[in-house]
């Protein structure tokens, strides 16, 4: 009984993790500025963001309690602050098929680092592959990969 109540307890502080943080940002239109509630998603133990999840969609909850999807071809831009950083999520065409499995449309999410006469745009790209040193055990070892994109405007 006492095994029951500890995992149940393990289980739930995981599940709680593993929901998308609430975050005031921007998210720019064509013709309109909304200031909303983002869903950012997080990872599990560190809580650091999940970047690469934002380049394809952007969750959000309105005024009324209600959750919208938006996707690049909907929105100019969207901005957040989390952990003291700023981040700015812009919708460019997507002439290069980054992330064709995930996109909707022929535009993606990129993150604007660095803005100016040149901008430089980054996508986050993550990858699991087998354990090169222990390939009997199976475990999954992650990295990131990125696409450096400068703009010229």
């Amino acid at each position: 009984m006492r095994r029951i109540v500890i995992l149940t307890a393990i289980g739930l502080l995981l599940i709680s993790q593993i929901e998308a943080k609430k975050v005031k940002g921007t998210i720019f239109l064509e013709n309109d500025t909304l200031e909303v509630m983002l869903k950012i998603p997080v990872k599990l133990f560190t809580g650091g963001i999940k970047i690469d999840k934002l380049q394809f969609r952007v969750k959000y909850i309105d005024m009324t309690g209600k959750k919208v999807t938006l996707y690049p071809y909907q929105v100019k831009e969207y901005r957040f602050k989390y952990e003291y950083e700023k981040y700015r999520m812009i919708s460019v065409d997507n002439s290069m098929g980054l992330g064709m499995i995930h996109t909707t449309g022929d535009k993606i999410f990129l993150h604007l680092k660095i803005d100016g006469k040149l901008k430089l745009l980054i996508y986050y790209n993550s990858v699991t592959m087998p354990d090169p040193y222990n390939l009997a055990t199976g475990r999954p070892l992650y990295f990131h990969k990125y696409f450096l994109c400068f703009y010229y405007h």
